[in-house]
């Protein structure tokens, strides 16, 4: 019985180092899985910011297109003012230099 009682602690002290490498392997499996789990939400992140900074960028970029729209109708009405007024002025002049030459 002393035999096979060697025999069993035998088979344990082999299945204990078979499982102490079996969780060190296993461990160091999860560590990597870690690091890379943070090296991937790092680059997420990243990805993320650099998203929130294209989004900002397009809305001043569409801010800007709409205040240059509006310039150009500001522009287009600044035009028709200037020339509405010259014209008038063309007008009452053409008038005064008429009744100056019927004087």
């Amino acid at each position: 019985m002393n035999e096979e009682y060697q025999k069993i602690l035998q088979v344990l002290n082999e299945h204990k180092e078979h499982s102490a490498e079996f969780r060190a392997d296993t461990l160091g499996e999860l560590k990597q899985i870690g690091r890379r789990l943070d090296i991937s939400n790092g680059r997420m992140a990243k990805q993320e910011e650099a998203t929130q900074r294209l989004r900002e960028e397009d809305i001043g970029i569409s801010k800007e297109l709409k205040f240059i729209k509006d310039n150009g109708r500001f522009i287009r009405d600044r035009n028709w003012t200037v020339i509405t007024n010259v014209a008038s002025v063309l007008i009452v002049s053409l008038i005064v230099w008429l009744l100056t030459l019927k004087r």
